[in-house]
């Protein structure tokens, strides 16, 4: 479904936080049959439960990016995610405003190039989120990157 993808887990040397996992999807083209899907859709789709989402606006290197955070639940593991979409120089954080972000950009006469950048860590102990420490990763994986990065992942020039 896309063009580019790219997986990793990163552990720091210290070990003092988790592993994160981080996942990259890139599209060059946002149309009706290929377009972004949701860890929403994805996550249940192979066996987790999903909890609410909630709505949350990244500070990354200075843009302020609109993101989502939820947390995913299977029998012997909790794992507090962060993520956002990115269609063309648009950030929609639910799949209705990706469907009225598509009819905007079509309306423009766009069919723009998207992707979704989603980290997350295991929690350690049950009660206790991470989603600190995810969204601190983030924004040094956001302060690291080049330009051609800043233009892939945040739209930025």
């Amino acid at each position: 479904l896309y063009g580019d993808q790219l997986a990793r887990i990163y552990y720091r040397a210290d070990q003092a936080d988790l592993p994160m996992m981080l996942s990259i999807a890139y599209g060059q083209r946002q149309s009706d049959s290929l377009q972004l899907h949701r860890p929403e859709v994805c996550y249940p789709a192979v066996g987790f439960a999903v909890g609410p989402a909630r709505s949350l606006v990244l500070d990354l290197g200075g843009m302020q990016v609109p993101a989502v955070a939820l947390t995913a639940t299977s029998r012997d593991r909790i794992e507090d995610l962060v993520y956002w979409t990115r269609m063309g120089r648009r950030f929609p954080r639910s799949e209705a405003e990706q469907r009225e972000m598509r009819f905007a950009n079509a309306v423009e006469g766009l069919v723009p190039d998207g992707a979704l950048v989603r980290a997350s860590a295991i929690r350690a102990k049950p009660d206790v989120p991470v989603f600190g420490q995810v969204e601190a990763f983030l924004q040094a994986l956001a302060k690291s990157l080049g330009r051609d990065g800043r233009k892939v992942l945040l739209a930025a020039e």
